[in-house]
């Protein structure tokens, strides 16, 4: 279908000027489904970016300097959270819970 308006518009009686490279362009584009490009509006970024707002900068020391809770079997080990004790055996090389 697309071969045929291509052709019909090179070959029709009002055609028979020379077409134009917009429409040869056109014709092609059509021929191969190769879409067109389309001009669309530039953004135009502000020229002047807005001020950063300020800080507090006391509000931001507390936040920094809080504190946190840790749970307590996190600090102990892993023989203390089985209520058992950590034995070392080969001079530090090994060790096991026991009870």
């Amino acid at each position: 279908m697309k071969i045929l308006v291509a052709l019909m518009l090179l070959v029709t009686p009002a055609m028979a000027q020379e077409p134009t490279e917009e429409q040869k362009a056109a014709a092609i584009r059509g021929m191969y489904g190769i879409p067109h490009m389309v001009k669309t509006e530039r953004i135009i970024l502000d020229p002047k970016p807005e001020e950063p707002a300020e800080v507090d900068w006391d509000a931001r020391r507390k936040f920094m300097n809080r504190t946190f809770r840790v749970a307590r079997h996190e600090l102990d080990n892993v023989c203390t959270r089985h209520r058992m004790h950590k034995v070392t055996t080969r001079g530090g090389k090994a060790w096991r819970c026991q009870k």
